[in-house]
């Protein structure tokens, strides 16, 4: 529950053995654990996550580029079709 957000890499042709290390670690935007993730439909290195502790982060790259505060936890992020709008959900009141 650091808020680490791990990606692995899977080969084309299959798992033939044991992931043994993430591909890349997205670390620093979160102080809680991250409870989602949307991959933009559009451009490949640029992901979304979500966080409990009430951030929502916009990576590209492998670097937090945008963090967005919420009052409570971010529950979900999600890309529109087209990728230019990113939706939150939040367990705000």
């Amino acid at each position: 529950d650091n808020g680490t957000t791990k990606v692995w890499a899977v080969p084309r042709e299959g798992l033939s053995s044991d992931l043994v290390s993430a591909a890349v670690e997205l670390r620093g935007a979160h102080k809680k654990k991250v409870v989602a993730v949307a991959w933009s439909p559009v451009a490949a290195d640029v992901l979304a996550t979500a966080g409990a502790d009430g951030i929502a982060t916009v990576w590209a790259d492998g670097e937090a580029q945008y963090t967005l505060p919420h009052p409570a936890a971010v529950c979900s992020v999600a890309f529109s079709p087209n990728g230019a709008l990113l939706l939150t959900t939040a367990a705000d009141k």
